[in-house]
């Protein structure tokens, strides 16, 4: 065996075939992703991880800053945009923090908030019984508790309250956050 580890011999090897034969190949019918690892000599993790981080390349070739804060303004979190497009997180995070404004960043976020806040309010609407709500209300819970990490602004004037079908009450509020302290540029 030479010297050069398995994996980049792999990535070596496939990038040889390119990433546009390895999905048309994949894109027919009947193929899969362990046949074609054996068809090329690689390993089946190692295809997997090539293919995610050649894909992630292209997307970002092609991605727009204004469309990632448009996705994230909507509700979105930039795991679930990766998981949606099957590219890696850690590479989308990277191209975050060095393309993205860090203030418009932190907009979108609240945005989101608000949107989380709005798509709950419209899932209590229209749940049709206690189950729904107590799903609804888990799915909030989940929301919140990533909101509350990645956004500064919550409102006392968000609040809701359901009675459900069986008389049980549930009850919904954003906390308000305490406010982070503004430079005065006039002070200094």
């Amino acid at each position: 065996m030479s010297g050069i580890p398995r994996r980049r011999r792999d990535y070596a090897r496939l990038d040889e075939v390119g990433i546009d034969v390895f999905e048309d190949a994949l894109s027919k019918r009947g193929a899969s992703l362990m046949a074609l690892a054996d068809r090329y000599g690689v390993s089946e993790f190692n295809a997997r991880m090539w293919r995610r981080f050649r894909r992630t390349e292209l997307f970002l070739l092609e991605l727009d800053p204004d469309h990632i804060l448009d996705e994230i303004a909507a509700g979105n979190n930039l795991a679930g945009i990766a998981r949606t497009h099957d590219i890696s997180h850690g590479l989308l995070s990277k191209w975050a923090d060095t393309h993205l404004d860090r203030e418009a960043l932190a907009g979108a976020r609240d945005l989101a908030a608000d949107a989380q806040f709005d798509a709950t309010k419209r899932e209590l609407d229209d749940a049709g019984n206690d189950t729904a709500v107590r799903r609804a209300m888990g799915k909030h819970q989940v929301d919140r508790f990533v909101a509350e990490r990645t956004t500064r602004k919550f409102t006392d004037e968000k609040q809701l309250r359901v009675t459900g079908t069986e008389g049980v009450e549930f009850h919904i509020s954003y906390r308000q956050k305490p406010a982070e302290p503004v430079a005065d540029e006039e002070a200094a």
